[in-house]
């Protein structure tokens, strides 16, 4: 197989986004990982909209440059020779950021998107389960009542 070049999304300062240009060798896939190519990444307009205009991170040990995205759909091009979980031309959902491309181990994959599961609806899983989470762990119950603020993926799927 061929070296993979890579664009991946950089957060350089607030407000200044760059594509930077890396390579992937196939060959340097561990017996565990996968290479895949991105089909779609969803954008969290919280998280990276705050990133962008320099607003404190969530995490105190975030600083610039800094990746963006999270939740990413990608098809498997390639895996290691103990991989099992998945075949080449499956698509997985997983936590990589805004990329083209990218190896991880299959144990980060989050899941198997199935056949009919659309790519748009599966990159939004976990924002979807955000607000799911704090309902269910919440002591509201059902037939309660609770107020959501916003009509973006989190308010409208709380």
């Amino acid at each position: 197989m061929y070296l993979v070049n890579v664009s991946v999304v950089v957060l350089d300062a607030p407000s200044v986004i760059k594509i930077v240009t890396e390579r992937l060798d196939p060959k340097d896939l561990g017996s565990q990982e996968i290479l895949c190519e991105t089909l779609l990444t969803a954008i969290s307009p919280g998280t990276e909209l705050a990133a962008y205009n320099g607003l404190p991170p969530l995490r105190p040990s975030t600083g610039y440059p800094r990746l963006q995205g999270y939740c990413n759909v990608g098809k498997v091009i390639a895996m290691g020779a103990d991989v099992t979980e998945v075949e080449v031309g499956d698509r997985v959902l997983t936590f990589e950021s805004h990329r083209s491309h990218f190896i991880t181990p299959v144990s980060r994959v989050i899941s198997k998107v199935p056949d009919a599961v659309p790519s748009e609806d599966a990159a939004c899983t976990y924002l979807f389960h955000i607000g799911y989470d704090a309902v269910i762990r919440s002591p509201i119950r059902y037939g309660g009542s609770l107020m959501v603020v916003g009509l973006g993926v989190l308010g409208l799927t709380t």
